[in-house]
């Protein structure tokens, strides 16, 4: 296997296994990779004119390197350099091998935790966090919010995607204007009401979450808010709209005029830009 980085933004990459030959042997799961939140469902949800839609967010640190994989996986995960014993004796894992195992020539490093770039990674990592959320009394079946399933029916709906945690629930608005245009914007109160469960609900996705030995990021989690950006989808819970964030459309119509005026693309290029332009128009509901 081999090791690259992804950017990520301007302090951080994202480590990538590059497995496509190893996840050629293994068998790719399915089954819990269909219970990935999804705001796109959103766009059948009507408001009241008198309702507003709350939002909560969480996203646990470092999530993927978090876990703790056996030492077969870690052996299937081994990556295609060799290390001196020198080189060798800098790693942490160096102190737990056996007295024998410390006189070897040469060594071969394996990646220790889940693995981006792993085939099962989202379906480990997605069934993991289900998990701990459904354990902790935080998620229950009627009311999960993914891309494959109807739209929950009552106020309170909930979902994972890998490491972010989302929970949605309507509210009865204190008041309601109307633009001249029609548009409705109703108002929040400024706490939330007796009828409300998503406070708590969180409380116990987080209670989940530490007894696990994890923590959320400090400065990504959202509590109670009215508008914000979450699972590639940016919503407004007064005005009552949906739509891919604008940095991003921004962005990647700017990327996709310059290959129109370059006059040819790549077959990947293509395949890139019409899917990024998938994660835009599906927030386009059928009328």
């Amino acid at each position: 296997n081999g090791l690259h980085a992804v950017f990520k933004d301007a302090d951080w990459d994202r480590l990538i296994l590059d497995a496509r030959l190893s996840n050629h042997f293994l068998k790719t799961l399915t089954r819990w990779v269909k219970f990935l939140g999804s705001l796109s469902s959103l766009a059948a949800l009507s408001l009241d004119t008198d309702e507003v839609l709350m939002l909560y967010l969480n996203d646990i640190r470092d999530y993927y390197y978090q876990f703790l994989v056996s030492p077969e996986r870690a052996k299937r995960n081994a990556i295609d350099f060799t290390l001196t014993p020198d080189e060798a004796k800098r790693f942490q894992a160096f102190s737990s091998l056996d007295p024998e195992q410390k006189e070897a020539a040469s060594y071969v490093p394996g990646f220790g935790s889940l693995a981006m770039g792993d085939t099962n990674a989202v379906e480990f990592g997605q069934v993991s966090h289900v998990g701990i959320g459904c354990q902790a009394g935080a998620i229950f079946e009627d009311e999960v919010l993914t891309g494959y399933h109807p739209l929950p029916r009552g106020a309170y709906m909930t979902g994972v995607t890998l490491d972010d945690s989302l929970g949605l629930e309507r509210e009865k608005a204190m008041s309601a204007s109307r633009t001249a245009s029609g548009r409705v914007t109703a108002f929040p109160f400024p706490s939330a009401p007796a009828s409300a469960i998503a406070g708590a609900r969180f409380s116990l996705f987080e209670a989940g979450i530490s007894k696990h030995n994890l923590s959320v990021h400090p400065t990504k989690g959202l509590k109670r808010v009215s508008e914000g950006v979450g699972w590639g989808g940016q919503f407004n819970g007064t005005e009552g709209w949906l739509r891919a964030p604008v940095n991003r459309c921004i962005a990647l119509a700017h990327v996709t005029i310059q290959v129109a005026r370059l006059g040819f693309a790549t077959v990947t290029m293509l395949e890139t830009l019409s899917g990024s332009w998938v994660s835009v128009l599906i927030y386009c509901r059928r009328c």
